[in-house]
């Protein structure tokens, strides 16, 4: 299964550059005094990120993972598009079908996912072919691939709490089985393995999160304030 070729065409476009990977966890609140450092890089954001309205950066990509829904993602979209003009939406599915038209035709940049496991498939992006991403169990670790097709190989994951309470936008409301839990963190470990054997780094700046000790913990204000992470 191919990428389509709008999403070929962005193969190194970020060569030499970092991404931070936004989850909507929680701690995300934390982090208020160093967030709006992240306007200028590249940041990637998911889901329901519209909701919380206190966001102080303005997001370079948002997208969705779980396109199954389709109605509810065209409002998300809509919002999203009000909230950030300039935002790219990003549509990862095996089919670029949307409520009965291409995606691409309403905007949003179609990658095509697979039902393949990370864990299992490895994280995909950092060669020099790109078929169907495989799901990472949690959107901004499926997302990461395309970034690093586009030549990222900094990664930083901030609002990734993997936690049971809630969300930056409504902190209730929400329920993780251990078993989503245990494929999310051997997701993050394949992604490690294979970053770091390109030469790569990923790191966690989510203080309190689940994954532990998974991948290296940094204080995003460290990162951001440009010190070194290796």
């Amino acid at each position: 299964m191919a990428q389509p070729d709008s999403v070929l065409a962005m193969k190194g476009m970020y060569e030499g550059r970092r991404a931070f990977m936004v989850g909507n966890g929680p701690s995300l609140l934390e982090q208020m005094d160093v967030l709006p450092l992240l306007d200028g890089e590249i940041t990637v954001t998911c889901n329901y990120i519209y909701r919380w309205m206190e966001c102080p950066f303005t997001p370079t990509y948002w997208g969705i993972t779980e396109p199954d829904i389709k109605e509810r993602h065209r409002r998300t979209l809509e919002a999203t598009r009000a909230r950030w003009p300039d935002v790219t939406p990003l549509f990862f599915h095996s089919s670029p079908d949307f409520l009965g038209a291409d995606a691409r035709e309403e905007g949003w940049t179609w990658v095509e996912r697979s039902e393949q496991m990370m864990q299992h498939d490895g994280f995909a992006g950092l060669g020099d072919t790109l078929g169907a991403l495989p799901t990472g169990w949690t959107t901004p670790l499926t997302m990461a691939q395309l970034m690093a097709w586009c030549g990222v190989r900094e990664f930083y994951f901030i609002g990734m709490d993997i936690s049971d309470t809630g969300w930056t936008y409504a902190l209730s409301g929400r329920t993780l089985h251990e078993r989503s839990i245990k494929a999310i963190r051997e997701c993050f470990a394949r992604a490690r393995a294979d970053i770091e054997a390109v030469g790569g780094s990923i790191v966690n700046c989510t203080p309190g999160s689940r994954l532990g000790k998974v991948i290296e913990y940094r204080p995003l204000e460290e990162v951001l304030s440009g010190q070194l992470v290796r």
